[in-house]
C-alpha cells in the first residue's frame, strides 16, 4: 500500500488498552492508534519486540467528552529526565513519535 505521494505508508501495528494499560508488540508495525481509556491515567507500557535504530509513531487520541492523561514506560526517555505531559482537551490528537536506541543496557 502506498500513500498519495506514492511512498510505501508505514504498517499499522496492534494496540492492545486493557484499563488504561496500553501495551504495543513493534513487530506488528511501526504507527500505532491509540484511543485512550477515559477511566484515569493510561500508561504507554515499554513496547516490546523493539529494534534498534528502528523509528515507532504513537498517536493518542483523547475521548470526545473525558480527557485523561498519560504516564510513559521506563524505556521512553524524552531528555532530561522529562516527561511531557499530553493535551487534556477532548478529541485531542497527540503524537509521540520514538527512535529504539541502545544505551549500553540495552535496547531503548
Amino acid at each position: 500500500m502506498t500513500n498519495k505521494y506514492g511512498l510505501p505508508q508505514a504498517p499499522l501495528g496492534q494496540v492492545s488498552n486493557v484499563g488504561g494499560a496500553i501495551s504495543t508488540d513493534v513487530s506488528t508495525g511501526v504507527v500505532f492508534s491509540v484511543d485512550l481509556n477515559t477511566a484515569g491515567t493510561n500508561t504507554l507500557q515499554n513496547p516490546t519486540n523493539i529494534e534498534e535504530g528502528q523509528s515507532y509513531t504513537w498517536q493518542l487520541r483523547q475521548d470526545a467528552s473525558t480527557a485523561v492523561d498519560v504516564t510513559f514506560g521506563d524505556v521512553f526517555y524524552f531528555g532530561k529526565g522529562f516527561n511531557p505531559s499530553i493535551t487534556q482537551t477532548p478529541s485531542a490528537v497527540d503524537i509521540v513519535h520514538a527512535t529504539a536506541i541502545n544505551d549500553g543496557s540495552g535496547v531503548k
